[in-house]
């Protein structure tokens, strides 16, 4: 059965020791870190910047061919949100979303369900299951948000097929935040969880 080892940095506990974590990035990692202007964005870069450091071989990352990163016999994602930053690690293509759950608008919910889905939506923590697993099955695949995301299949779990292809999704909600996770596979596989 394959394997995802996923971490969850709650990022507002590097506010007070930034500098212990800045030190952990490369130099490259601090120049992006200093770019951010709004703090809670440039906290959650640093600590996804931190994890994968901390928590992906030390080799040199490349890229697939629309743009996304791993690393030799590593795939790896983030995924940021509100107060927490979340990594994915496999031997196999993964895509991770977190979202914390909150209020949407009706109108966005329409957009971005299928009739189906909106069958299947009878709260916020159904709709931002549904989106979490669109956007990690997105992210697996590599090529970012469309504008059509209601052709994407979320519902159910387990395995989908998405442009001739097979993934596995698994999604569960952790301390108010949905957490989906998708590998490029028909099968399922195990989630090791991690709290830093």
């Amino acid at each position: 059965m394959a394997k995802v080892s996923l971490y969850i940095f709650d990022v507002k506990k590097m506010e007070k020791d930034v500098e212990t974590y800045l030190f952990r990035l490369s130099k490259e990692q601090r120049t992006r870190a200093d770019e951010y202007k709004i703090a809670k964005d440039r906290l959650r870069y640093i600590g996804g910047a931190y994890l994968v450091n901390e928590y992906t071989p030390d080799l040199p990352v490349s890229y697939g061919e629309r743009g996304k990163p791993y690393k030799e016999g590593c795939f790896y994602n983030l995924s940021h949100s509100k107060d927490f930053a979340a990594l994915a690690v496999s031997d196999i293509e993964v895509g991770i979303d977190l979202e914390a759950v909150r209020d949407i608008d009706d109108g966005f919910i329409k957009k971005v369900c299928s009739p189906k889905e909106l069958e299947f939506v009878s709260s916020k923590k159904d709709f931002f299951t549904v989106w979490t697993m669109k956007e990690s099955l997105l992210k697996c695949k590599g090529s970012g948000l469309i504008s059509r995301l209601n052709a994407v299949p979320s519902i159910p779990q387990g395995v989908r097929e998405y442009e001739g292809e097979k993934y596995f999704t698994k999604s569960f909600e952790r301390n108010g935040y949905v957490i989906s996770i998708t590998l490029k596979t028909g099968e399922d596989f195990e989630i090791k969880i991690e709290t830093i």
